[in-house]
């Protein structure tokens, strides 16, 4: 189960974000579920904040050997959302 958020001054910009990984350098990926047109599973949209926020495709395969905290977003889940994001 996914979780709605929408962009702080844009309120029509909706996603749902279905999990958080946290990487090694705390690097923060929002995991969308937004299907894409490439069909290898392992590549995803997602909010990606590093030194900045933003939003593009991650391959899955890069982080698994950084990753420390891999979890699924769900209403009862007590996150904040990415920076700039508000939940709905």
């Amino acid at each position: 189960m996914a979780r709605t958020a929408h962009y702080k001054s844009d309120k029509t910009s909706k996603v749902k974000i279905d999990r958080i990984i946290i990487t090694k350098n705390f690097w923060e990926y929002f995991i969308l579920d937004m299907k894409t047109n490439i069909e290898d599973p392992n590549i995803v949209y997602a909010i990606v904040y590093g030194n900045e926020c933003e939003m593009g495709l991650v391959d899955l395969n890069e982080l698994k050997p950084y990753i420390v905290v891999d979890t699924n977003i769900t209403k009862r889940t007590e996150i904040s959302p990415p920076p700039g994001w508000v939940w709905v």
